[in-house]
């Protein structure tokens, strides 16, 4: 569900979104956007956020009846532990390729577990959180994003690269030359976020 007072905070080099979770719901998004999907020149990879592997379960039932769908990326929720990410995961194993969206914080942590675990086929990064004031009482949580990121989610990606699962990072990449850096230090893959909200894919040249 959202989170009251979404803020979107500025800071040097990036900013701090407090959203909470807005989430419409699978019936809603298969609704609007199953159709487009059907006719899209690329393949679908469909992020799930759920709160249990039971949840997870039936929303992957669902898309793996849908042609277009080519892959499934999980997300958890804050705080996960190793138990709860393996179970998700193992709930989501099925005919699609899953990609586990692993929280920067505990990104080390958690990759050797799931990869001896379960049969995850890659693994993506969430962004991280941090904590802005807002006022001289008041403190504000969200996730990261903009160029001030770069250098940790490349340090991350360099260390996770060196295991037995492909790696799609992400975390402040707004150039071509960032991207190459990125898969010359192991990535299997790249996403792009707020470079997309800005201005679109001009800035990667």
């Amino acid at each position: 569900m959202a989170a009251s007072a979404q803020r979107i905070n500025k800071f040097p080099g990036g900013l701090l979104i407090h959203t909470g979770y807005p989430n419409p719901g699978l019936n809603t998004i298969l609704k609007t956007c199953a159709s487009h999907w059907s006719r899209s020149p690329i393949p679908i990879i469909v992020h799930l956020l759920a709160q249990d592997e039971k949840q997870i379960y039936k929303m992957v039932s669902r898309l793996e009846g849908l042609e277009s769908v080519e892959g499934v990326e999980i997300g958890f929720p804050s705080q996960v532990d190793a138990e709860l990410a393996c179970n998700m995961l193992q709930a989501a194993a099925g005919e699609l390729p899953v990609i586990a969206r692993l929280p920067f914080e505990e990104a080390e942590n958690l990759l050797p577990v799931i990869s001896t675990r379960t049969n995850v086929n890659a693994v993506s990064l969430a962004p991280p959180r941090g904590i802005l004031p807002v006022s001289r009482e008041t403190m504000v949580e969200g996730r990261l994003y903009g160029p001030n990121v770069f250098p940790w989610s490349l340090a991350l990606t360099q260390k996770i690269a060196a295991g037995n699962l492909p790696v799609v990072t992400a975390g402040g990449i707004y150039t071509q030359e960032q991207i190459e850096i990125m898969l010359s230090v192991g990535a299997f893959g790249v996403q792009v976020d707020t470079v997309l909200w800005r201005s679109g894919t001009k800035t990667l040249t």
